[in-house]
């Protein structure tokens, strides 16, 4: 069994159908997020594009977000995914920087509810 370092989902209180395949809502995540911690990009096993690609074949999922960070927290990277069909692969990014002490990451908030 996979665990994502963080997921978010939307709850029976938003009043919408479970996608086929899930049965209960606590399964059902819309938001994967990955972070590591010097683990590098790439699609070999354990590799972040390697996690992203994994989630990108569970059903609900619509977003994957890939952070790599190095040791010292001196930089960071990610890689926002949009899952546009379960189970395709995933288009090749290139990592965007982290700018510190903060920034923006933006998606489809209706998408993840």
């Amino acid at each position: 069994m996979y665990e994502p370092d963080e997921s978010f989902g939307p709850t029976e209180e938003t009043e919408v159908a479970l996608p086929s395949g899930l049965k209960q809502w606590w399964h059902w995540s819309t938001l994967k997020v990955e972070i590591g911690i010097m683990r590098c990009w790439g699609r070999s096993t354990g590799q972040l594009d390697w996690k992203a690609q994994r989630w990108a074949s569970f059903p609900g999922v619509r977003y994957v977000l890939c952070v790599a960070l190095q040791r010292n927290m001196t930089s960071a990277q990610y890689k926002l995914y949009k899952i546009e069909q379960q189970g395709l692969r995933l288009p090749e990014q290139k990592p965007i920087p982290v700018g510190f002490p903060q920034t923006q990451c933006s998606t489809l908030m209706k998408a993840l509810l």
